[in-house]
């Protein structure tokens, strides 16, 4: 079998996989594939359902007065959803298909911002949640070329898969503590043991 691994990919994915079960889930993630796609930032948001707010928001190392701002008002106005699922798609592309006064307070935010060279791929999980990666350069660099582009394209499916992973591991940990909390109001002592007979957890009565 011929070829080499790219090692600069293989430490993106390892860093994906780690980073859905880790204390603070997507962050590393992010900050590499920022730097993999030559970004200044990279982004998910995570919505379940007809939230007035994202359930999920992460830019890590942007502004914390931007991020208020964008959950608070502009993720309400953000025009630049509903992209075609699982295809990467420019921000200035989707946006000079709009009316030219279509978000015009969204655009002159995202203007001032410097940040307006994106793209963009959103992930759907039919009743259950949405979720969008944005990454994003200042204007002040060149935009994202078609290889850039195609380079983002190729990490959807392993996106589609920890995205999928990050869920199950979500609700599986919901039932185990809605499960410990009801043992708990019974009056039952509760210990979870693995195939091993290891103690996996144990409830406050337990121990």
């Amino acid at each position: 079998m011929g070829g080499t691994i790219d090692p600069v990919l293989s430490d993106l994915l390892a860093r994906l996989y780690a980073d859905i079960a880790s204390e603070q889930p997507w962050r590393g993630f992010l900050e590499s594939l920022a730097r993999f796609m030559d970004a200044t930032f990279a982004t998910i948001i995570i919505t379940a359902g007809d939230q007035g707010q994202p359930a999920t928001f992460l830019t890590p190392g942007s502004s914390e007065e931007f991020n208020a701002a964008y959950t608070s008002t502009l993720f309400a106005d953000d025009p630049f959803t509903g992209l075609p699922e699982g295809r990467v798609t420019s921000y200035s592309q989707f946006m000079a298909d709009l009316p030219a006064d279509a978000a015009s307070e969204y655009r002159a935010r995202m203007h001032e911002s410097g940040f307006d060279l994106v793209l963009g791929v959103d992930l759907r999980f039919p009743g259950r949640f949405e979720a969008r990666f944005r990454i994003s350069r200042h204007n002040a660099m060149p935009d994202f070329t078609r290889a850039e582009r195609a380079r983002l394209q190729a990490l959807v499916p392993h996106l589609r898969i920890a995205l999928d992973l990050f869920a199950r591991l979500e609700f599986a940990g919901a039932q185990h503590g809605v499960f410990h909390s009801a043992a708990q109001g019974l009056g039952l002592a509760v210990v979870v043991l693995d195939k091993a007979m290891r103690i996996v957890s144990s409830n406050p009565l337990a121990d």
